[in-house]
């Protein structure tokens, strides 16, 4: 499985500069723990062309948005994601129709899945709908934290759950063991 840079959702303004950095944040969250070991089933994530010197906010381009990552990791990431992350063929591809946009990246998600920014209230859904091809589509998506664990079986997510039972501190065999430590402590062999 792939995942899907969502292009058509960077088409979208935000009212305020402080709500695009705080979804953008949100969405590089989404992206990172995707990257991560406990999704087992997604093997990349592909986007198409996005305009970083388009407005995200009044007055506000993408590229601005960069400066506001507290690290260069995080910025080197982000960039990464939004420029040349992954490849695809145009030639091979549809376009899919979004709300009134139109892409040709989020045709691949069709049996796979969309990474969203927050910018629309078409992006809220765990399933977006499109048309493609003049038919239309569902499209999983991913634009919040709880989203992951909607798909938590397509993305193969992993998670440790600690053994709490095995490591209790007033277990029998941990009184046994301090009375021993404290037996030899005390001079006894």
């Amino acid at each position: 499985m792939i995942a899907v840079i969502n292009d058509v959702s960077f088409q979208y303004m935000f009212t305020t500069k402080k709500l695009a950095i705080e979804y953008m944040h949100k969405f590089l969250d989404i992206c990172k723990r995707i990257k991560k070991e406990e999704v087992t089933n997604v093997h990349e994530i592909r986007t198409g062309v996005i305009d970083t010197q388009k407005e995200i906010s009044h007055d506000f381009k993408l590229i601005q948005l960069l400066q506001n990552f507290k690290t260069r990791e995080e910025r080197t990431f982000l960039l990464g994601l939004l420029t040349n992350q992954g490849t695809y063929c145009s030639e091979q591809g549809f376009l899919c129709q979004i709300g009134e946009k139109e892409s040709l990246i989020c045709a691949y998600a069709i049996d796979n899945i969309l990474i969203s920014l927050l910018s629309n209230e078409l992006f809220e859904t765990p399933v977006i709908m499109g048309v493609v091809a003049g038919e239309e589509v569902s499209l999983k998506n991913l634009s919040k934290e709880e989203h992951i664990n909607y798909y938590r079986k397509e993305l193969g997510l992993r998670r440790y759950i600690g053994n709490n039972k095995k490591h209790k501190f007033d277990r029998e065999n941990r009184e046994s063991l301090w009375k021993r430590k404290n037996w030899k402590q005390n001079g006894s062999t």
